[in-house]
């Protein structure tokens, strides 16, 4: 526990911060998983919209930007290859 009273503040706002990147990781996670179930069953079409609704996640703004690290963010990329 901290004595200093700015850094117990900070604890405080860093716990509030990781629980709201936290769910934007974990809708991520979901929409990919999603992705990836289309794309072995084989619905092209549907994987497609999908894969939409990741990119509208990935465009969400700068909130993802600073939460995941590049090279997270080079392999979300390529989990999303859509075969033909």
């Amino acid at each position: 526990m901290p004595n200093i009273k700015s850094q117990i503040k900070r604890d405080q706002t860093n716990k509030a911060a990781n629980l709201a990147n936290n769910s934007i990781k974990s809708e991520l996670r979901t929409a990919i998983k999603k992705v990836e179930a289309l794309v072995k069953e084989g619905k092209k079409e549907e994987a497609e919209n999908a894969k939409a609704q990741v990119a509208a996640l990935k465009a969400d703004g700068k909130a993802l930007e600073e939460i995941m690290e590049k090279a997270q963010k080079d392999m979300t990329n390529e989990l999303l290859e859509i075969p033909n």
